[in-house]
């Protein structure tokens, strides 16, 4: 390819689609739409490399695929690493039923071959492309280009196509693989901005929501209970005597208990739920549109599976509970942890494993 000198070409002379270009006609006509210059390309790309979300870095992508070069259908796939797919995560003119289809590495189509290869693609005619699965009607040319950032596995794909055979000449195909190594390094930065704030966000020890987490959601929830005047309960329970199970089995040991207890919190709440660590042996469970009734009988649950947790040594596992429900118990974060946690200390008082309600 020529991609390392195509950015000193002039573009403005690199002819519209549907435009009759004269010698090369075939091939020019490629550039369909183009009549941007040098600073379009580079605009282009530092819009590109923004501070933006992956999502925003994909429609970003496409809408320059479309209104700087020019062509009106185009995707950005992405690996499903797991099943060994490639999904449709943004695309332009793309039908509802190839969105929603899932393509098979190194099998189902143009872009899953430059997935499973890591090499660009083009497919002058599709008629004649034995790989080629139909993306759009009347699609006659495909150029798929990988994403693969530097010292990376591709991590998706770029799909440009048009209705027209032959329509990517040299020139067009250089400049959008050097696109696509500008979009492949915004997907890179982009996903692990996400890991970042993930992290930020996320208990170590157990993957759960942390304290930060927790408070930002529970403003959020309560905002909106507030709004539409749902109710929203709190479920606030600590491990009973947790010291004893670090004496006498080590804290690598507790550390494996509170994972386990972060795992039964995880299937008792639903999917609109949080479960939370507060910190140390203690937990969160915020369940929106639940009343009070409803969250006593998700901590009784709760209760029983952790009970019936043996430990070494014949230990049994145990757990206060404390519940509270916004507004009646509080309308702050801060409000209803507290309610939460004074009912928690009445169970501890009253002997412990057992619910009590604010």
């Amino acid at each position: 390819m020529h991609n390392v000198f195509l950015m000193h070409e002039p573009l403005a002379r690199l002819p519209r689609e549907g435009s009759a270009s004269g010698v090369g006609a075939r091939h020019e006509a490629a550039w369909r739409g183009f009549r941007a210059s040098q600073q379009s390309f580079l605009e282009a790309a530092r819009r590109l490399l923004r501070p933006m979300d992956l999502q925003g870095v994909l429609e970003e992508a496409l809408t320059v695929v479309q209104t700087v070069f020019g062509y009106r259908i185009c995707a950005v796939l992405l690996v499903d690493r797991e099943a060994r797919e490639l999904w449709c995560a943004a695309h332009r003119g793309w039908p509802p039923e190839a969105v929603r289809r899932r393509y098979r590495v190194g099998r189902e189509g143009v872009a899953a071959w430059v997935a499973y290869t890591g090499w660009p693609y083009y497919a002058p005619d599709v008629q004649r492309e034995p790989r080629y699965v139909e993306i759009a009607p009347q699609v006659r040319s495909e150029l798929a280009l990988p994403l693969r950032p530097e010292l990376s596995e591709t991590v998706g794909v770029l799909s440009v196509a048009s209705t027209e055979p032959e329509a990517f000449s040299e020139d067009a195909r250089g400049l959008l693989e050097a696109y696509g190594l500008l979009l492949a390094a915004a997907v890179q930065r982009a996903e692990r901005d996400a890991e970042l704030s993930r992290l930020a966000l996320t208990d170590p020890l157990t993957g759960l929501a942390n304290h930060r987490a927790l408070y930002q959601t529970l403003r959020r929830e309560l905002a909106q209970a507030s709004r539409y005047s749902f109710p929203l309960s709190v479920v606030l329970l600590d491990l009973d005597g947790f010291k004893r199970v670090n004496d006498l089995f080590g804290h690598p040991y507790g550390d494996e208990v509170l994972r386990q207890v972060a795992r039964m919190a995880t299937e008792a709440c639903r999917g609109m739920d949080l479960p939370a660590r507060l910190g140390g042996e203690e937990f969160v469970l915020v369940l929106p549109h639940a009343p009070k009734l409803a969250a006593l009988q998700v901590a009784e649950r709760l209760r029983r599976r952790i009970e019936e947790t043996s430990l070494e040594e014949g230990l049994r596992l145990s757990a206060s509970f404390g519940v509270a429900v916004s507004p009646d118990d509080g309308s702050t974060p801060d409000a209803l942890i507290r309610a939460a946690d004074e009912a928690m200390y009445r169970a501890k008082r009253a002997g412990g494993n057992r619910v009590e309600a604010s």
